[in-house]
């Protein structure tokens, strides 16, 4: 028998406090305007897939949009007001990088509440909830807990539309680049972690079958996942620049992940 005990449990030293993270985060988007952040959706190509994604998952005419762990950058929010010019968005984060959003994005269909994921209250229902890299605490519990709220808040029916990093972006790249020992430094495949250099902490960069996991505990169903490669040239440059990755065929990828809250009626 192997010595290796499966384990779901995930445990990050050094864990960060919910006061410590809200003020690096503030820090991070109201300062240091994303300098020490890896962002995907400033790409048109990842907004796409999203929007895609969303019509498939629940159609043409969404009546309300939920973006949790927002952010303060707005191409994202700017997509899917055209994309679907009838719906409604809700954006939330810490109150002070919604602040900075909010300053950027002048929109009638667009409001931003600061809000912590994990405890959504919206006072409504919403059709599709998108999410973007905002699932990646050094707390499981937490992660699960927004997982969770992301069901409350949806309407029997709606739809959960996310893009996940996973660990195994940064095996698999370190791996093929033949140099593997600095990058593996930074991922702690036991805890599905990932520690980045630029934000000086760990974040959980879930495996498929964690995520998974986590996403059917919550009650979702209809669970569909697949990889999602940045790279478009825009993409390949931002890789460049952040994680220091020079092979253009080797583009960063994510957890594409589409579930659905079951309908009350089924």
């Amino acid at each position: 028998m192997s010595e290796f005990e499966s384990n779901w449990d995930i445990q990050i030293d050094g864990r960060k406090t919910n006061a410590e993270r809200e003020a690096y985060w503030g820090h991070a988007h109201a300062t240091d305007d994303y300098e020490t952040i890896f962002s995907i959706t400033q790409d048109s190509s990842v907004c796409k897939s999203l929007s895609a994604a969303v019509r498939q998952a629940v159609g043409p005419d969404p009546g309300i949009i939920l973006i949790p762990g927002c952010g303060s950058r707005i191409g994202l929010q700017e997509h899917l007001l055209a994309a679907f010019p009838s719906c409604r968005l809700i954006s939330t984060d810490f109150p002070a990088v919604v602040e900075v959003a909010k300053d950027r994005l002048k929109d009638e269909r667009a409001e931003f509440i600061g809000m912590n994921s994990t405890t959504l209250d919206l006072g409504e229902e919403v059709d599709a909830v998108v999410v973007v890299n905002s699932v990646l605490s050094d707390d499981h519990e937490e992660n699960a807990g927004m997982i969770r709220s992301f069901y409350d808040t949806l309407k029997p029916g709606g739809s959960l539309i996310g893009l996940f990093p996973t660990v195994l972006a940064t095996v698999d790249i370190a791996y093929i680049e033949g140099a593997p020992s600095e990058r593996i430094q930074q991922a702690d495949l036991a805890n599905s972690a990932f520690f980045e250099n630029d934000q000086d902490l760990w974040q959980i960069f879930y495996t498929p079958l964690r995520l998974r996991q986590m996403v059917k505990e919550a009650g979702f169903e209809n669970l569909i996942m697949a990889l999602e490669f940045f790279d478009s040239d825009e993409m390949l440059d931002h890789a460049g620049e952040y994680y220091g990755i020079d092979d253009r065929n080797l583009p960063v990828y994510e957890l594409l992940v589409s579930a659905s809250r079951p309908d009350r009626d089924s």
